[in-house]
């Protein structure tokens, strides 16, 4: 039986309450000119594997797109950034951690921080996993994972933060049934979550909530062009049923419960296909290029995860994604 990752979060957040108390972690680095305003769409760039010693037993592709799922939404909800995930890591010769930190306490040189990352993004942040280490001996089973997180500005090439954090976990007493229900993956799942957890409170947050959501009142809002979905997931598995023409069907009848006239599009307007990337960096430009004719507003549905996970009683799904609507004149 795997236990639901959403249960696992819910305790992690308990745990994380229970040993840091009200107390932030401080950052390993943090400008000194840093100021919260002036970051917003972060581009999350894939994670940098700098193990010295990796174990050959663990899939570090599926582990590292576990963590940015755990992420993004401390990312965005608890320290209240805009940020999407991409896997373009710009126009560089060598993404790794030589790079970003050639030396302890030398970060990346400028010319090659402006090259990181989509070339419209102006802010990046980079994971590195510097240890990941599992163990199961007779009556425990355990592991160990450090983290470490670069936000970098593309505009100047500096550092503005780094964060980072190192945990392990240990389960006593796994005998007989119960070690038959621990995922293989779940100790080192909850150290990666805690590392997330603990570095990002190290990451200055929005005073400001309503940053997390820009709206610009329109009394014109009444129809709505509604594009195919676009597909942002980073995992693909065959054993989950991906619709994305009922993702939009679903989507056009919210909008006429709500009072709005959801006009279904194929595909992307004048655009072949698109990905979320493109949509997060969206300019007029692109925006004008999508929907249909005569219609001023567009939403663009964006799936970031859809998965399923075994409970006692059956499956469960879940869906994730976010929709962006813009204005086309």
């Amino acid at each position: 039986m795997k236990l639901p990752r959403i249960l696992l979060s819910l305790a992690l957040l308990t745990t994380l309450a229970m040993l840091t108390g009200c107390a932030s972690p401080k950052p390993v680095f943090i400008h000194k000119s840093f100021d919260p305003k002036a970051v917003s769409n972060i581009a999350v760039l894939p994670f940098i594997d700098a193990q010295q010693h990796p174990d050959p037993k663990i899939d570090f592709n599926y582990v590292a797109s576990e963590t940015t799922t755990m992420l993004m939404p401390v990312l965005r909800c608890n320290c209240l950034y805009s940020a999407f995930d991409t896997t373009d890591i710009g126009d560089v010769s060598e993404y790794s951690v030589r790079e970003i930190e050639p030396a302890q306490g030398q970060y990346a040189l400028p010319d090659y921080v402006k090259q990181l990352g989509p070339s419209q993004a102006k802010w990046v942040l980079v994971p590195v996993c510097e240890e990941m280490k599992r163990y199961n001996v007779a009556l425990a089973a355990g592991a160990s994972a450090t983290l470490s997180f670069y936000l970098f500005n593309k505009e100047t090439g500096e550092l503005w933060w780094k964060g980072s954090s190192s945990q392990s976990v240990m389960q006593p007493g796994l005998i007989g049934g119960l070690a038959d229900s621990i995922n293989d993956y779940e100790n080192l799942a909850q150290c990666l979550d805690l590392d997330v957890l603990l570095s990002m409170k190290s990451l200055p947050r929005f005073v400001t909530p309503s940053r997390r959501i820009v709206v610009n009142g329109a009394n014109d809002m009444q129809r709505i062009a509604v594009t195919a979905v676009v597909d942002g997931r980073r995992r693909v598995s065959k054993s989950v049923v991906y619709a994305p023409a009922e993702i939009q069907t679903r989507i056009l009848e919210i909008l006429q419960k709500k009072g709005y006239e959801g006009i279904p599009v194929v595909g992307y307007g004048q655009r072949s296909l698109i990905n979320k990337t493109q949509v997060a960096l969206a300019d007029s430009a692109f925006v004008k290029s999508l929907g249909g004719v005569g219609v001023k507003y567009v939403l663009i549905p964006v799936v970031n995860d859809i998965s399923t996970y075994s409970e006692l009683g059956g499956k469960s799904a879940s869906e994730k994604g976010n929709w962006g609507c813009f204005g086309r004149v």
